[in-house]
């Protein structure tokens, strides 16, 4: 008798079935925390992709300014003629803005992209003229380098460079005033 009972407890339909109040809260937490681990991941990727953004402009910039050196010896100077460069970089972003500058001695272009936010670095990239000794033509040196802080404004003086003296050696592109070597 019991048996048969308990049989047909069992084919009844069940109508409490679902969640508890403490199983939904339980997992409510559970999604959060995983949450908060992934969101500051999240956010340092797109910030390391804004300043890949700013490397990648300026490397394709020196290796332009490069191949313009050896078709017109000169560089470009000014960023309102970036398109003698013929590589398609808008010196405005939403997040970067690139200058050109000359430096005080030497020859060659200081090209600073300036981080429009205090999330990430900023960078510059130089480039000018050495001499490997014995050599009657100048060599085009370069160099990446980003501000040693986040936020940072860099300006000119952020790339060294020094032109060596033809048929003598010499002449270097450096990191300058608050940065380091790109990575």
């Amino acid at each position: 008798m019991i048996k048969v009972l308990v049989l047909k407890l069992a084919k009844l339909p069940r109508l409490n079935e679902g969640f508890t109040l403490i199983e939904l809260l339980v997992s409510i937490i559970i999604i959060g925390i995983l949450a908060s681990i992934a969101l500051p991941s999240f956010l340092n990727q797109t910030n390391r992709a804004r300043q890949t953004e700013a490397k990648l402009n300026l490397s394709s910039l020196n290796r332009a300014q490069q191949a313009f050196y050896l078709e017109n010896s000169q560089f470009v100077t000014d960023v309102a003629q970036i398109g003698k460069l013929g590589v398609g970089i808008a010196p405005e972003t939403e997040n970067y803005s690139i200058t050109f500058s000359e430096p005080e001695q030497g020859t060659g272009v200081v090209m600073v992209a300036n981080a429009k936010g205090d999330a990430f670095k900023s960078y510059a990239a130089g480039i000018g003229l050495g001499y490997q000794s014995g050599a009657s033509d100048p060599a085009t040196l370069t160099t990446l380098c980003e501000s040693t802080e986040l936020g940072q404004k860099l300006d000119e003086s952020a790339i060294a460079i020094s032109s060596g003296v033809a048929l003598k050696g010499g002449g270097e592109v450096t990191c300058g005033n608050g940065t380091v070597a790109a990575k």
